[in-house]
């Protein structure tokens, strides 16, 4: 999974299909959290990346029980490097 165009596009679809009540659970219980973490990880220099990811994060945080594993599995330091990072995009 190291190609950027197909993590930014992962995580956009996540953030879309995370609209959706019910499945904002199911995308954690099958690892979305960890999936979005990971491309934002690898494709830290790749602004599309961090913004689909940071939006799939907020989605997915509209739950309250996603909000403390996204915390939980570096989320928070996540978003802040993508910040950082891309401090200069306006995205």
């Amino acid at each position: 999974g190291s190609h950027a165009g197909v993590q930014q596009l992962g995580c956009a679809a996540l953030r879309n299909l995370a609209f959706n009540d019910n499945n904002k659970a199911q995308i954690a219980a099958e690892g979305g959290i960890a999936a979005v973490l990971a491309a934002m990880g690898a494709h830290g220099s790749n602004a599309g990346v961090q913004e689909k990811g940071c939006g799939a994060l907020w989605e997915l945080a509209f739950n309250d029980n996603n909000k403390a594993q996204i915390a939980a599995e570096g989320g928070i330091a996540a978003v802040l490097a993508a910040m950082g990072a891309h401090g200069s995009h306006a995205g």
